[in-house]
Parts: C-alpha cells; sequence; structure tokens
C-alpha cells in the first residue's frame, strides 16, 4: 500500500518532478530537470526531503537551484544522494548540448 505521495510545494505542468530520484538513510534528492526558475525556461531544479523518524513520512526541506543557471540547463536531469554528499547532473550547461556539468 502507498504510505505517502511526494509533490513538490511550487510545481507546475511539465516540470518532470521525479525525473530523477535518489535516496540515502533519511535523506531524499528528487530531481525535476523541467522547471523554470526566475524565467529561465527548463533551468531545473532538486527538492530535498527528509524522513522524520518518528512517522517515517517525508517533508520537503529545501529547493536547491543553479548558482549559475540559464535556460535549458536541466539541472537536476540525475541525482546521487551519499549520507551528507549530493551530486547534480545538468547535461546543457547554458543550453550547450552534452557540455554538462556536476
Amino acid at each position: 500500500n502507498e504510505k505517502q505521495k511526494l509533490i513538490s510545494s511550487d510545481g507546475n505542468s511539465y516540470d518532470n518532478f521525479g525525473y530523477s530520484v535518489s535516496v540515502s538513510g533519511n535523506i531524499l534528492l528528487i530531481g525535476s530537470p523541467y522547471s523554470d526558475i526566475n524565467g529561465n525556461i527548463n533551468q531545473g531544479s532538486v527538492y530535498v526531503f527528509e524522513r522524520d523518524i518518528t512517522t517515517g513520512f517525508w517533508n520537503e526541506k529545501q529547493k536547491l537551484i543553479s548558482s549559475d543557471g540559464n535556460s535549458e540547463d536541466n539541472f537536476g536531469y540525475s541525482v546521487s544522494v551519499s549520507e551528507n554528499i549530493l551530486f547534480i547532473g545538468s547535461p546543457n550547461i547554458n543550453g550547450n548540448s552534452n557540455q554538462g556539468s556536476v
């Protein structure tokens, strides 16, 4: 049985929330690589959820965006977390297909 359905606090159509997912312990990353940020189309973002150890439910704690984000970067296309270290893939830096960065 489904225990909880996670959605972003500020999601819109075509954001692709859930495109990438990674969990380590009580930390969960969820990529939304097609979200628009401050007018930048498909800049992308990543949501950080933390599991409440008492209830077992996940709570959204933070939304991450690239410090130098631009349209079509697709920040959050891939995500990985191990303990307290996060890796976030952005395959199209400055809209340059396949240039990418992590």
